[in-house]
């Protein structure tokens, strides 16, 4: 799982522990990637990142599943699509 993010984006901030939470939950199942795109904007870009945070199940360089996209008011880490 790719979380793209950067230290001043407050939702992202917000989001970080729900995510870690979650990876620690999947008991090693999921690896977690941390990606700060004022660092790495080139690979977010390449992954097609518009808005942060975005959260991505990425395979082999390409997206099998995106997560999270941008802030989404109300809804959850499991609920969102």
């Amino acid at each position: 799982m790719h979380h793209f993010r950067d230290r001043w984006c407050g939702p992202c901030r917000t989001l970080a522990p729900i995510i870690e939470k979650n990876i620690q939950e999947a008991q090693g199942k999921i690896t977690l990637v941390k990606v700060d795109v004022d660092h790495c904007g080139e690979v977010a870009r390449e992954l097609g990142v518009k808005a942060i945070p975005h959260v991505a199940l990425i395979h082999k360089g390409k997206t099998i599943d995106c997560k999270w996209r941008g802030i989404i008011p109300g809804r959850s880490f499991g609920s969102a699509e």
